[in-house]
């Protein structure tokens, strides 16, 4: 009898096993499954491996204020009172609609559980209150990534977002 073994190296993998698929065993470097041959001429075609990605972790969010100074930046006191709630905020890939949520009490919101990639995140004018609509100024000077606000008019892109790996 003769015993061939197939290694499959990988650093992390998650193994998805056919029905004729040998029992598969990880050594946490590689996976492997012992496929035996019965003789020199029989094949044995069913030693399959199958891999997922993991999973996504990246996340988009964070918070819809009232600048009541109109600097562009989010200073103490806004950062405590000024969040606006129930505010209808739009998450976009290449387009399409990906989600959709509403602020919080406090004017929070979050998108999680994305890969990679260029988002567009959409707060819409009719869902703030009346007095509110007008954003005020995106990259202010002086300001840092988290006080900041990213808002631009209408429906142009954000700035290149980096997902979390």
């Amino acid at each position: 009898m003769r015993m061939r073994r197939v290694y499959l190296l990988i650093a992390v993998a998650v193994l998805s096993l056919g029905a004729e698929t040998a029992l598969a065993q990880s050594s946490g470097d590689y996976v492997h499954a012992d496929a035996i041959l019965n003789s020199d001429y029989e094949s044995n075609m069913t030693i399959d491996f199958g891999f997922t990605p993991p999973p996504p972790t990246g996340s988009i969010g964070d918070f819809v204020w009232k600048d009541e100074n109109k600097n562009g930046i989010q200073d103490p006191e806004e950062k405590i009172s000024g969040g606006i709630e129930y505010v209808k905020v739009e998450l976009y890939l290449a387009d399409k609609l990906i989600d959709s949520t509403e602020t919080d009490a406090s004017g929070y919101y979050s998108f999680g559980g994305l890969s990679s990639g260029t988002y567009e995140v959409r707060v819409y004018l009719d869902s703030l209150p009346e007095d509110w609509k007008t954003p005020t100024t995106p990259h202010a000077p002086g300001s840092t990534p988290e006080n900041d606000s990213n808002g631009l008019n209408s429906t142009e892109p954000l700035p290149p977002l980096t997902s979390t790996p």
